[in-house]
């Protein structure tokens, strides 16, 4: 019951900004969880015999704190009691009836094979998703016929996957729930405004982002003159990263026979032998040769092409 209580917890409005939204809703021997921006459903035959909502952080804590399995009854005034033994919790509840319920498939949504390669996709791309809500379509990925694609506004990736439905642009935080739940998916509904993921034990239904991306298929397209990447360069970058001077812009300046952070109150710099120049944000650099087995480095000042892992991308450098 608890791992149930926490998978569906996920789903639930941390806020408090609309109280209901913070309750689980117990009904038909299911959970089910909605924060207005996702909905999550699983299967509890523990609590078949019941039909109430209940605040989720505090029923899951009672249900937590019990040394044996729970008994629960709702009394006449509309109270949930969850006892083990001499503990005892008492919470307050509402008729399920009361609680806005979603179902598991969107309106107008077409059902699309789940392809193997989904999930393994998205763990690939996610760490390139944006945080900067100045763009709001790049909180998202986009999901193409052949391709997922992610941006950091200074990076873009793609990495190919099958999809048959529509033109959509999944969110980061939908995509962060997917992974972190972490089981196989069985099948996926799919509309223009919003996506439901089914698993053995229940399943997931989300908002799209209705910000459309713009077409950068073609960016990809470009001639590329790719080199592998050096051995040691990750771990070189790394060892100089902490002493970069400015933390809100840390950089690692790339010349001739050496690699070093921006001179400053502290700095450093270690040997390396090529020949290569340019400067890149150290974090984005990190983020890229953690998959990167060939690149374009001499083409800078202009992107920087590379692939690795199943994901092809391109960065942006600084200026000098």
């Amino acid at each position: 019951m608890i791992d149930m209580l926490n998978f569906v917890n996920r789903a639930t409005d941390q806020k408090g900004i609309v109280p209901l939204l913070s309750h689980i809703c117990v009904h038909d021997g299911k959970l089910q969880a909605s924060n207005s921006r996702m909905t999550i459903e699983g299967k509890c035959p523990q609590l078949a015999a019941h039909s109430f909502t209940v605040p989720a952080e505090k029923f899951i804590k009672a249900v937590e704190r019990c040394k044996d399995v729970p008994k629960i009854e709702r009394a006449a005034n509309g109270t949930v009691k969850i006892s083990s033994g001499r503990f005892r919790v008492t919470l307050p509840s509402l008729d399920a009836v009361n609680y806005p319920h979603q179902t598991f498939k969107p309106s107008e949504a077409v059902e699309i094979e789940a392809a193997a390669g989904f999930s393994l996709a998205l763990r690939k791309i996610a760490p390139f998703i944006s945080l900067d809500a100045s763009r709001p379509w790049s909180l998202g990925a986009c999901l193409t016929k052949d391709y997922f694609y992610a941006t950091n506004n200074v990076t873009i990736v793609r990495t190919p996957v099958k999809w048959a439905g529509p033109v959509i642009n999944l969110p980061g935080y939908i995509i962060q729930e997917i992974l972190n739940i972490d089981e196989p998916i069985l099948s996926i509904w799919a509309s223009k405004t919003s996506v439901s993921f089914e698993y053995e034990e229940g399943w997931l239904r989300a908002q799209l982002y209705t910000d459309a991306w713009p077409d950068i298929s073609k960016m990809f397209e470009k001639e590329k003159e790719f080199e592998d990447v050096p051995d040691g360069l990750l771990s070189a970058i790394e060892q100089l990263i902490p002493f970069c001077p400015d933390v809100k812009f840390p950089s690692i300046h790339f010349k001739d026979g050496a690699i070093s952070t921006a001179n400053g109150l502290q700095s450093a710099e270690t040997g390396f032998d090529w020949k290569v120049q340019g400067i890149y944000r150290a974090e984005v650099l990190q983020l890229v040769l953690g998959v990167a087995t060939r690149w374009s480095p001499h083409t800078y000042p202009k992107p920087v092409f590379f692939e690795g892992d199943g994901v092809e991308g391109l960065m942006v450098g600084a200026k000098r």
